[in-house]
């Protein structure tokens, strides 16, 4: 029995869909340095864009997830700004066995406090004579500015010295869910493809 091009065809293309890596969305890790050293504005950090973003209203903008000036730090909701941004704080919790942002328990900025400092806040100042910035061991779970989430933990405050430097490590879920597991890309090995194919066309002979 002659087998027809439209059924070469259809099975073609579930080879091709066979060999099709995942699509799932990509958690986001990485480690960056945000330049806080200005002292009459707040240098400004996207998630989204892994990178510091320039922002005309911090009150109206959503391209903005964290905001830093010294050692201030401040979320993109409540009274520092439009979007859905809040924080929880967990204390002596290991950033890798984080796999799940939590459902509920965000806080967002306050006119009396930021929600980063509650507490005893994300640092901890040593006073005279070295006058030194220490960061605490916490992890913190942010909600972004548009209701997406990421775990992180300050690294440091410093860059070859110089203060209001802050380093951050984290991970960020790009599709609005709350996992943090890395999506797994798959494909198939071009021999499984080839005899999968060759299976299908003599069944269908």
């Amino acid at each position: 029995m002659k087998i027809s091009l439209r059924t070469v065809a259809f099975f073609l293309l579930m080879a091709i869909i066979l060999v099709v890596p995942s699509t799932l969305a990509e958690v986001k890790e990485a480690t960056v340095t945000i330049d806080a050293t200005n002292r009459e504005a707040f240098a400004f950090f996207s998630f989204d864009t892994g990178k510091a973003v320039s922002v005309e209203d911090q009150n109206i903008s959503l391209d903005w997830d964290l905001g830093l000036k010294r050692t201030e730090a401040i979320v993109n909701g409540g009274s520092s700004g439009n979007g859905k941004g809040g924080a929880l704080i967990l204390e002596n919790a290991k950033f890798s066995d984080i796999t799940e942002a939590p459902v509920d328990g965000y806080v967002s900025d306050t006119e009396k406090i930021a929600t980063l400092a509650r507490g005893d806040g994300w640092y901890n100042y040593t006073g005279p004579p070295t006058h030194q910035i220490l960061i605490r061991d916490k992890i913190f779970i942010l909600q972004t500015a548009k209701g997406h989430y990421a775990k992180m933990f300050f690294v440091g405050y410093y860059k070859e010295e110089v203060s209001g430097h802050i380093t951050i490590t984290y991970a960020y879920q790009d599709d609005g869910s709350r996992s943090f597991v890395q999506a797994k890309k798959t494909a198939v090995d071009s021999k499984d493809k080839l005899a999968t194919t060759w299976a299908l066309l003599k069944i269908n002979r």
